[in-house]
């Protein structure tokens, strides 16, 4: 129940003993039961029992009267809420009496313990300077949020710390701020307004012109004299003297000059003086300025003659407003330089939409402080809401940490978490590691707190880099909950088996004969690229035959060096086309660089080389691809391997025109390599889920290569499956269980011999088929429903940083690592609640998060860009920019 106190008239009788001439009534919907005592006389001194009320609220009541209410509820009465707006007396007596009640009320108010305290002490109509009065902020010991406005009185410090304070607003005549934020450690939120004198007794009139800002400062009593002349009768503010005259007059009687026919204000100090010249000299250089206030728009035409008259259709339909908003937000748009892919936001055509069928008069948008800090709060508070439903789904599907660092445009290390699972990547928190090592230490103590947060019994795995401290924080995770395990990252794990490959060798490494060749390859596209990007002549030139652009290689991007080259392959014909080009002999500089690239072009050895290296690559590549997403694949990656493996042998034995049976020395270099980072890539995680897939136990799949065997057969798989179940159910009879289960399906026993079960595996999903037959197995079939929907890669955490580089950038330096996460956190949990959503794959807000001004290459577009950064962030992303250039054609 949350009471609110306001003033009704009703009966004498009724009246409360505090109270002369007032009721005060309970307002609550639905109204309680009355307990023994409680009589509508009494409302507040019988009705409030010594106990905790959600919120308390006076509002327009004198300052004596809510006193006395307060004094009539029972001690020991905590607040949550306290609400205190009280009514002003229009006498000056009266009002300065209100004011040294109020400044006690606000002290008495702090034994109710409120955790939020709202006071507005409005202004006194008949205020006068100089009697402003001194309040100090009480020590609200339970208070997060205060919101305080004394009007113009002074507000001193508190007298000792307030220990939880979140969220601070506070206006007045603030003394000493400086001092005033040493007493709120825990503070997030900080709004102050500072109030003088002459804010006290500022009044902007309706039809105020910021040509004459000191109209603000009189009472306009009367119009004198007739005509549109600005004669006027007034009342100055600050000494209650009457002034008859034009604006002249105003201005000559607060600003001290002698000669405007009218006495000086006596109350107009030295300091009061300079606020008041420096307003009116604003003033009188905005209105002598050249420059327009408002710049037109495209749609206000040139000024040169009148408008064309709107047909009535036209006029109908609104259509000048209509162009009109539409140029001033392209104009936002073009000033901010905002990416033209906002305008698929949903949330920006929302608010449009919203605020054309609403009545909005006189609306203001939200200022800066107020977006960076209270909206943001309030966003962030309502998107942990929005996230509960998908909260709620860790304890059945399981919950994979994901980890990775970053830098960022301050160098300061910074730590992601995410939790992701098969709805997608939630984004947990980014700490701030400066000050401390990114020791294993470091980072288990982190992930802990993680896992802690999500609750250990939910998390099945923590997946970071192959990094020496993530992985000892891996294995310090293990062994605090035997039941998780850590996985390393299968992209990262790929990436660093292609770079072994490329990896540059010496003439005395055994290696060198068989492998080199592949960095010469890779050095020499290299070159060709810089050559003709640092030439501006042949770049233009190269752009005359091609319309795709160079791709650059990335360090921090997975297989760059394969994306370089399959651009290279894709732009072949228009090299071709250069440097055959009568005008690329023309430029002399450097002719023996150019020579150096023509030979290289036209060499058709080297293209040879170029199409080896990724047709052997293919299989590594589509591998790193398949698992570079959000989506599950733990149970797929062992299969992966094996297949990955088979197809890099097939294509280099093609290659080379051997046999099965013969040996190669590049394929077992290869080999040797592939096979080294997957023994330490493998983990048991990924041999029971393995094991959990229905379909790796069916002819169709068996016979499909020669030598394949089921799960259960296989001697390294069934190995590292019953280190799995004993790790996760320990040495009871629950491990009995799960391996008596087990034993069923894999063998097609019990209810898995039905013809649907058998026959479903191989058609059906894994999750499908557990969820329609895994019902005689429920612990298996809770666990299977865990495994195969978890993630094999950190790429999401990696993603994130994208994320996090977009906002925190380098001209955003200035945000604070907490804003920062705020922010982040806002961005990226939206993103998952929206792909959430049916409208996110249809209409004019389609795939809005994707793409983009910076990947308009791909569909064709960006021109101007020279040169692109590769990214696998998104893989489906050439054919996905191509649907929406398509719908946005369409939608033209």
């Amino acid at each position: 129940m949350e009471l609110l106190i306001q003033p009704t008239m009703i009966e004498s009788a009724s009246f409360p003993t505090t109270c002369s001439s007032r009721s005060w009534c309970a307002c609550a919907a639905p109204a309680p039961p009355r307990a023994p005592g409680w009589s509508r006389a009494g409302g507040v001194a019988c009705g409030l029992v010594s106990r905790t009320l959600p919120g308390l609220t006076f509002r327009d009541i004198p300052v004596s009267e809510i006193k006395s209410a307060l004094a009539s509820v029972p001690r020991g009465t905590a607040v949550s809420l306290l609400e205190i707006r009280p009514s002003r007396s229009m006498s000056l007596a009266e009002g300065k009496l209100d004011d040294a009640r109020a400044k006690s009320l606000l002290r008495s108010a702090t034994r109710f313990s409120p955790k939020e305290i709202v006071f507005v002490l409005r202004q006194c109509p008949m205020f006068k300077p100089g009697r402003d009065i001194t309040i100090a902020l009480p020590c609200f010991l339970r208070a997060t949020s205060i919101e305080l406005d004394t009007c113009s009185h002074r507000i001193t410090p508190p007298a000792g710390e307030l220990p939880v304070l979140e969220m601070l607003s506070i206006s007045g005549n603030i003394v000493n701020v400086g001092s005033l934020l040493n007493f709120f450690p825990r503070l997030r939120v900080l709004r102050i307004t500072f109030r003088g004198m002459l804010d006290a007794v500022r009044v902007i009139p309706q039809n105020d012109d910021p040509k004459w800002p000191l109209w603000r400062y009189v009472n306009k009593i009367a119009k004198t004299g007739k005509g549109k002349g600005g004669n006027a009768k007034s009342i100055c503010r600050l000494c209650d003297r009457d002034i008859s005259g034009s604006y002249s007059r105003v201005k000559a009687h607060l600003l001290k000059m002698g000669d405007g026919g009218v006495k000086p204000c006596p109350k107009v100090t030295i300091d009061i003086l300079v606020q008041l010249k420096s307003e009116q000299d604003k003033a009188d250089a905005s209105s002598k300025s050249n420059t327009p206030l408002n710049i037109p728009l495209p749609s206000d035409g040139n000024g040169s003659g009148s408008k064309r008259k709107a047909s009535a259709i036209e006029a109908s339909f609104d259509l000048d407003t209509r162009n009109k908003l539409d140029a001033l937000i392209a104009r936002m748009f073009y000033t901010a330089g905002l990416p033209f892919n906002l305008a698929r936001n949903p949330w920006f055509r929302q608010a449009f939409i919203f605020a054309a069928s609403s009545k909005l008069g006189g609306y203001v948008p939200p200022s800066y402080n107020k977006i960076r800090t209270t909206l943001l709060v309030q966003e962030k508070t309502h998107v942990e809401r929005m996230l509960q439903p998908i909260k709620s789904t860790w304890s059945s599907k399981g919950v994979s940490i994901v980890s990775d660092g970053w830098s960022d445009p301050q160098r300061r290390p910074l730590l992601n978490f995410m939790a992701v699972t098969e709805d997608g990547p939630m984004f947990l928190r980014a700490i701030n590691a400066a000050g401390d090592t990114k020791s294993k230490e470091y980072i288990f103590e982190r992930l802990v707190e993680t896992i802690d947060f999500i609750g250990a019994e939910n998390v099945v795995q923590v997946v970071t880099d192959n990094a020496s401290n993530c992985r000892g924080a891996g294995l310090m995770v293990e062994q605090k909950y035997p039941h998780i395990f850590w996985t390393p990252c299968v992209v990262h794990t790929l990436n660093l088996a292609w770079r072994s490959i490329c990896a540059e060798r010496t003439e005395a490494d055994p290696e060198y004969e068989f492998c080199n060749w592949i960095s010469d390859v890779s050095s020499d596209a290299q070159q060709i690229r810089n050559f003709i990007m640092n030439h501006s002549m042949r770049l233009s030139m190269f752009n005359e035959f091609s319309k795709l652009k160079f791709l650059a290689i990335a360090e921090t991007r997975f297989a760059s060096q394969i994306v370089m080259l399959k651009r290279f392959r894709e732009i072949k014909d228009a090299l071709t086309s250069l440097v055959v080009c009568p005008r690329w002999s023309d430029y002399r500089d450097k002719e023996v660089k150019a020579q150096f690239v023509k030979d290289k072009i036209l060499s058709d050895l080297w293209w040879d080389k170029v199409n080896y290296i990724l047709d052997f690559s293919e299989p590594i590549y589509a591998m790193i691809r398949a698992a570079d997403t959000d989506k599950p694949c733990l149970h797929l990656m062992y299969e992966m391997w094996d297949s990955m493996i088979e197809k890099v042998k097939k294509i280099i034995y093609r290659h080379e025109g051997k046999e099965e049976h013969e040996h190669s020395p590049f394929y077992d270099v290869v080999n040797e390599i592939l096979q080294s980072r997957w023994l330490k890539n493998n983990t048991p995680l990924h041999c029971l889920a393995h094991s959990l897939n229905p379909k790796y136990y069916t002819e169709a799949w068996l016979v499909e290569v020669a030598g394949r065997e089921a799960p259960h057969v296989d001697q390294e798989i069934s190995t590292e499956r019953n280190k799995c179940f004993r790790r996760m159910f320990g040495d009871g009879p629950e491990l009995h269980k799960i391996k008596k289960q087990f034993g069923n399906f894999s063998l097609f026993a019990a209810e898995f011999s039905s013809f649907d079960s058998i026959e479903d595996r191989t058609y059906l999903e894994p999750k499908i088929w557990w969820g329609i037959h895994g019902n005689s197995a429920p612990e298996l079939q809770k666990l299977a429903l865990k495994l195969l929907g978890q993630p094999s890669s950190s790429s999401c955490a990696q993603r994130n940083w994208s994320t996090y580089g977009l906002i925190h950038s380098t001209a955003r330096n200035r945000l604070n690592p907490g804003r920062a996460e705020d922010l982040v956190y806002v961005h990226q949990n939206l993103r998952l609640i929206s792909r959430r959503s049916g409208e996110y794959s249809s209409g004019p807000t389609r795939f809005w998060d994707i793409g983009g001004d910076t990947h308009d290459m791909f569909g064709g577009g960006a021109d101007f860009l020279q040169e692109v950064v590769l990214s696998l962030d998104e893989p489906e992303l050439d054919a996905l920019i191509d649907d929406l250039q398509t719908l946005e054609n369409e939608a033209d």
